[in-house]
């Protein structure tokens, strides 16, 4: 037991001496937040805090609305049903055992949704907005949501306890918002009772549920590893804090380098991902400055290059692509929109920190041979070409059927996208779709998938092989021709860019007659077939060997839980093979 907490018929307890103490240690961590680039406009904060006092939230596409309340004077505190899932209007069980919660999930209910509220992220929200008004009303609302959120989910009994990245996020989140209130009047004995012994349930529960049990770990592992390692460097007075700190930050050392590739991309083959985990290695980066524990050189140089792939891969409106799976996680709500597409918040803490690490070579061209994503970026033209890891490790958990589908930018509007992910869990057809091959920017055939997709919704078995060429790039352009061999089947397809004469050259080439070439368009741009292809906006695809073109309404993902319409264009192959012309102004 350590010098500061004592522990009394299971309760967790501080000691009236230890109040000082405490005070002290949590008072000189308070200028963390500024670290971490949390105080921002006073307007929109507010603006938002006001929902969440009326128990209106927002996230994965849905409005999620308990009873609109006041935290005036005698007003009583509603509680919040934290079990629920307003996408489908289902109810997860409350009372069941963590490890057997999931066997008896309702039918089509989507956990994301009481795990995404259980993360907290509105915590930050309303410590930002007491720290920009000084109304008590934030801080009462913080206490009633912890007790409320302590008292309906009693330690490992519940949906919210089943999945420990989720509790590593929540803890993280808790232990960053109580820094903003550390000063208020209203923050008594026993609430830090409740709300320190529920940060060492929560550390315990991480320490004995680490999701590192597969083959090879995954973001999950990393999540848990974030969560340790915030909650007990913030707080290294609660028990066992010394040994959770000593843990995770040696795993975090080794993991960074075990989930990356020698380019810096995280293995997982999504982009998001890729976002999510960097952001998890970056302020567990931050927080060891601050504390004046720094990680070790490996890990920063390692950390500079995930910081770059992301500065390589965003798009003209400051966000990256969607490859691959989309759940729109993050961690501290820095963009005030929640968007985890969007980079601001990462560059500007990358500058902060000294943390850029600029790619050297190749113009406005960028090779990522191990991960499989080549780039051209220039003023007016933004391509990416996939053609996946070299070695899809672990399940293909976030990986789509997307082998050498490309998705283009123009003028800093997108024309080809990639679809999104929309769902995981609640609609299992939905889920497939959006992983299919035919919803892609690439050639398949109906009713053929490359991988797999009936080994279940967060698998895909690494089957076939990529041929690539050597490729050649610079700032005049690039040249790119692949070949994806998989069952008796294959696709190769060549690009040839001529940037000075706004030019892109393709050739696809199938292995058997009755292929189709599929180009999803961005909501709202205008596509119109015209005599020998197809146009969009005023982009022009011109083919020579065509059987027909046929544009259909599709679905589009900008995040999980949102669908919009969109068009598609399908177009036919005369044969085994077309070449045809992109050119733009």
């Amino acid at each position: 037991m350590d010098k500061y907490c004592v522990n009394r018929n299971d309760r967790y307890v501080i000691e009236q001496s230890n109040y000082k103490e405490w005070e002290r240690i949590l008072f000189n961590n308070r200028s963390l937040i500024n670290r971490l680039d949390l105080v921002k406009d006073q307007h929109t904060i507010l603006l938002k805090a006001k929902k969440i006092l009326e128990h209106r939230f927002n996230f994965l596409g849905y409005n999620y609305f308990t009873d609109e309340v006041s935290n005036e004077p005698n007003i009583t505190y509603k509680p919040i049903n934290w079990h629920y899932d307003p996408s489908t209007k289902k109810q997860f069980p409350q009372k069941d055992w963590y490890r057997s919660v999931r066997k008896n999930l309702p039918k089509g209910g989507d956990l994301k949704y009481p795990w995404e509220l259980s993360r907290f992220h509105h915590s930050i929200l309303l410590g930002q907005a007491y720290s920009l008004s000084g109304d008590e009303k934030y801080t009462m609302e913080f206490i009633n949501q912890i007790i409320d959120w302590i008292d309906n989910n009693p330690l490992r009994y519940g949906i919210n306890w089943s999945n420990t990245m989720e509790v590593g996020i929540r803890v993280a989140n808790w232990s960053v918002a109580f820094l903003f209130f550390i000063d208020s009047p209203l923050i008594k004995q026993n609430f830090l009772n409740r709300f320190f012994g529920s940060l060492r349930e929560h550390g315990i529960h991480i320490y004995r549920n680490l999701e590192n049990l597969q083959p090879i770990n995954s973001n999950h592992y990393i999540g848990n590893l974030y969560g340790l390692y915030i909650l007990s460097s913030i707080y290294p007075f609660i028990e066992k804090s010394q040994t959770w700190h000593t843990f995770s930050k040696h795993e975090l050392e080794k993991e960074i380098l075990f989930q990356t590739d020698e380019d810096g991309w995280d293995y997982e083959a999504s982009t998001t991902y890729h976002k999510l985990v960097t952001e998890m290695f970056l302020y567990t980066h931050i927080v060891g400055e601050y504390f004046n524990q720094p990680f070790s050189s490996i890990f920063v140089n390692q950390l500079k290059k995930m910081l770059d792939v992301i500065n390589v891969i965003e798009k003209p409106d400051n966000t990256i692509p969607q490859i691959g799976d989309n759940d729109s996680g993050f961690l501290f709500p820095c963009d005030i929109n929640n968007d985890n597409l969007k980079t601001n918040s990462l560059k500007y803490l990358s500058k902060q920190y000294n943390l850029n690490f600029l790619k050297k070579g190749g113009g406005d061209f960028y090779l990522y041979k191990n991960s499989g994503y080549y780039i051209y970026k220039s003023n007016e033209l933004y391509i990416l070409l996939i053609t996946g890891p070299k070695n899809l490790l672990g399940l293909g958990s976030h990986a789509h059927n997307d082998i050498l589908s490309f998705i283009l930018n123009i003028n800093g509007k997108d024309i080809l996208i990639d679809p999104g992910s929309y769902v995981y869990t609640s609609d299992h057809s939905m889920r497939n779709q959006f992983r299919s091959v035919s919803s892609h920017n690439t050639l398949y055939w109906d009713g053929i998938e490359p991988r797999s997709l009936n080994d279940g919704l967060f698998k895909l078995k690494n089957v076939g092989n990529i041929e690539i060429d050597p490729v050649k790039g610079d700032e005049s352009g690039f040249y790119f021709k692949g070949k994806y061999v998989y069952g008796n089947r294959h696709h190769q397809r060549t690009f040839s860019l001529n940037a000075k004469e706004k030019i892109i050259e393709v050739n696809d080439e199938a292995s058997h007659e009755g292929a189709n070439l599929i180009f999803n368009c961005s909501p709202g741009n205008i596509v119109k077939e015209i005599g020998d292809g197809f146009s969009i906006n005023n982009v022009l695809f011109k083919f020579n060997n065509l059987n027909n073109i046929k544009i259909r309404d599709s679905l589009f993902s900008p995040s999980y839980g949102k669908a919009q319409m969109t068009k598609s264009v399908v177009v036919s192959l005369d044969g085994t093979r077309t070449d045809y012309k992109i050119s733009y102004n």
